[in-house]
């Protein structure tokens, strides 16, 4: 909520414009300035990346490494190692996506059993 926006089901139905002039952010650059704080906490974020846990509780095909060392807070090299997969470009590719293109070994419920492996090991 760095950028006052509520989560709620309202708030993800309303448009950047309208969002913009309810909070009263007016322009920059020719855009509502809201998309400026929205890149803004995003740059941030990815500076200082905080682990938030895996909210889903599982490893899902939609998910990318990235996403998961994110949330996890376990560094993305880490978790290829212990997969067995390079880590050069791959971090941001769904695995789903990503096991069909390495042809990782029992598909892709396997890579997602393997890397809720390395999550859940002490």
């Amino acid at each position: 909520m760095v950028i006052g926006i509520q989560p709620q089901k309202e708030t993800s139905l309303i448009g950047i414009h309208r969002l913009n002039q309810e909070m009263g952010l007016g322009e920059e650059n020719g855009q509502p300035a809201l998309i400026g704080k929205i890149r803004q906490a995003i740059l941030d974020y990815r500076a200082r990346p905080i682990a938030t846990g895996l909210i889903e509780q599982r490893v899902e095909g939609w998910m990318t490494i990235q996403y998961i060392a994110n949330s996890t807070g376990l560094p993305v090299e880490t978790i290829f190692a212990e997969i067995g997969l390079p880590s050069t470009q791959n971090a941001n590719k769904p695995l789903d996506f990503l096991s069909d293109e390495v042809h990782y070994d029992g598909g892709p419920n396997a890579l997602s059993a393997a890397i809720q492996k390395v999550i859940d090991a002490p």
